[in-house]
């Protein structure tokens, strides 16, 4: 076991308040430079008695101004007397300490002063104003050309602080500044921003050509202090705290002490994004100057949780593309197929090409990129295969399979819960592309896929992935089996709220026209839904394996097809059955032929289908459907069906 001066010097580094000095064991306070603590300051400070069993406390009149007792391991705790003398001697020091700081402050406040009021005004055209495009707001330079900003507290000048051409800042030595400010505009009314840096600031307050004032707190440990002396005397003021995007740093501190502080205070937060690199580290003076001003005025407006934004705030932006006119960057875009169709091989393909930049494969350029596939279905060796047969660089690709391990348990992927998961990896891989195959396999159970307010939310989440993080996100999903619906729009699963978050949309399916065997027969990739841009042609491939290959390729025809998404889905003409309770029979013989399904699903399909629901009632009683609950949740299937128990 460690001496019990050891043990000591071992707390007091686990607690983050390491001592170098020498400890002196006689039971009196001493007192040490602690961490951050300046040259000459000794803000760390300890007892430490070693009559009978060793036991003492420590502490940081800043970082840790209540003293952490301690004793020796197998000690007894304090007694009586040692508890009181250490406790009055702590107290002793704390206001002896207390009257060193304020005499300091004292001294540097007038200090302070006086450089401030021998400082001529600033100069517009100072290199730093220059380079980050701000005026002057009230700043001042002193004799070595340094921009002056004072820090008020209770509108008493407390402090400066000094800015150099460079842009390194230093608070003059000694000064109070915590909860220290400086307001650029006139007294709060209805709103006030809080920012770190006078840049921020100054960008903010100029964005909003001065309509509330904006209040620097000079760092991000110090907006919790500022905002609550801001809410102490505008009570009924709106505060947005206006935050430093860190995200590069771990925690992001920036955004973490802004939501401090806001909760406190009951404000909001502004988070600055820049359109051009969403995943980079940013303030709002970075946001001016790339975005412009009403990039930043729209980020403000949106915290203040207004509903819109103005027209004149939107900047107008050209859409950017990852495949021309056909997957707009950044965007949702959806592939419906029917099983079997060889849209997986189509996926390698696809993302074989961005993982080597080879044109597209109606010629179109691409540029090389990292790609991730999320795939519920195919296994790691099936999609490694796919890919190498389309020779993509394996090291551009991740995949992620359906279910992945944490804290030593197998947890299954769904959205939206595990939106943070993707999120993540899209950022620490800069992907470009995001297949996910298929949608429908890693949607929570918790989402009712027929319904349209159910389907929006997941989707609006993977619509934000999209658009967040610049990565265009390619959701694959199967058709229904309804023939009968001969817009295409909706022959895909689920709610037509799907393919309307989709930006972009299109399905894959055998060309009617081609009477080869099925495994030789073209395949149809038609341009089904294109908001953002025109309609493509179509174009058509087959799926080829050379002789001793395990894994077939997708080869592209020359010219590709003229069919439309309509004409793609015609099936050969066949008498109609109108006898409505065959329908509704052949309905559920298809939909339950792949195994059981949710009741309340089953029932959403057979009214898109347009069954009613005595039909529908009359063909489960005919087929003798098996109905049976699992966790409270019902699910048909058919009698014979491997997966239907009865409970």
């Amino acid at each position: 076991m460690a001496e019990p001066l050891e043990q000591f010097r071992d707390a007091m580094a686990e607690a983050g308040l390491a001592c170098d000095a020498e400890i002196i064991a006689d039971g009196r306070l001493h007192r040490y430079r602690g961490p951050g603590d300046d040259t000459g300051t000794r803000d760390g400070f300890y007892v430490l008695h070693m009559d009978g069993v060793a036991a003492g406390s420590f502490g940081h009149w800043r970082l840790h101004p209540d003293a952490i007792k301690w004793k020796a391991e197998g000690g007894a705790d304090f007694d009586p007397m040692q508890r009181a003398a250490m406790t009055k001697q702590i107290a002793a020091a704390k206001a002896t300490r207390e009257k060193e700081l304020a005499e300091q402050h004292a001294e540097v406040a007038e200090r302070a002063r006086s450089i401030w009021a021998e400082a001529k005004d600033a100069d517009p055209d100072h290199p730093y104003l220059v380079g980050k495009a701000v005026g002057t707001h009230g700043l001042k330079e002193d004799s070595k050309g340094r921009l002056v900003v004072p820090v008020y507290i209770d509108g008493a000048l407390t402090s400066l602080q000094s800015i150099d051409e460079k842009g390194e800042k230093k608070f003059a030595r000694g000064g109070k500044v915590t909860g220290g400010n400086y307001r650029i505009g006139g007294e709060p009314a209805d709103l006030v921003y809080i920012a770190e840096g006078f840049a921020t600031g100054a960008s903010i307050y100029e964005a909003i050509d001065g309509a509330a004032p904006v209040v620097i707190a000079f760092s991000a440990g110090n907006l919790l202090a500022v905002a609550q002396a801001l809410r102490k005397k505008y009570r009924k003021a709106a505060i947005v705290i206006a935050a430093d995007n860190d995200q590069a740093t771990e925690g992001n501190p920036g955004i973490a002490w802004a939501r401090k502080a806001a909760e406190a205070v009951r404000g909001r937060v502004a988070v600055p994004i820049l359109k051009s690199d969403p995943a980079a580290k940013c303030d709002f003076n970075d946001v001016a100057r790339t975005d412009g001003a009403a990039a930043v005025r729209a980020m403000l407006e949106t915290s203040r949780g207004l509903l819109g934004v103005s027209a004149a705030s939107i900047e107008v932006v050209p859409t950017k593309w990852e495949w021309w006119h056909r997957f707009p960057a950044g965007e949702v875009i959806m592939i419906d197929s029917d099983p079997n169709l060889g849209k997986t091989t189509l996926v390698t393909d696809l993302a074989a090409r961005k993982s080597r930049g080879l044109a597209w494969p109606d010629g179109e350029p691409c540029d090389a990129g990292n790609v991730i596939i999320v795939s519920a279905e195919d296994s790691n060796n099936t999609l490694v295969g796919r890919l190498t047969a389309h020779d993509a660089d394996l090291s551009r690709i991740r995949i992620v399979s359906g279910n992945f391990q944490r804290d030593g348990a197998t947890q299954v992927l769904t959205l939206p819960e595990h939106a943070g998961e993707l999120e993540k990896i899209i950022r620490a891989d800069k992907a470009r592309l995001m297949f996910i195959d298929p949608l429908t396999g890693i949607i929570s159970e918790k989402v009712d896929s027929h319904r349209d307010s159910s389907v929006r939310r997941v989707m609006g989440v993977i619509s934000h992935l999209a658009q967040s993080t610049g990565c265009t996100i390619i959701c694959i999903r199967h058709l229904t089996k309804q023939a009968a619906i001969e817009n295409a729009l909706y022959r895909g699963g689920g709610s037509i709220a799907i393919i309307a978050a989709a930006r972009a949309g299109f399905i894959l399916g055998f060309d009617p026209n081609d009477k080869a065997p099925v495994a030789e027969r073209a395949r149809v990739f038609a341009h089904l839904k294109y908001n953002l841009g025109p309609q493509t042609p179509s174009l058509a491939f087959r799926i080829r394996a050379g002789e001793g290959e395990s894994f077939a390729h997708v080869e592209w025809i020359e010219g590709g097809s003229t069919l439309t998404p309509n004409e793609l889905l015609l099936a050969p003409a066949k008498p109609r059955n109108t006898d409505a309770l065959n329908r509704a029979v052949d309905f559920l013989k298809l939909e339950l032929a792949p195994g059981q399904r949710r009741s309340t699903e089953l029932e959403a399909a057979a009214d898109a289908a347009g069954i009613s629901t005595s039909t529908f009632e009359r063909a489960r009683k005919k087929l003798k459907t098996v109905s049976f609950r699992v966790e409270g949740v019902w699910y048909t299937s058919l009698r014979n069906s491997n997966s239907s128990k009865e409970i």
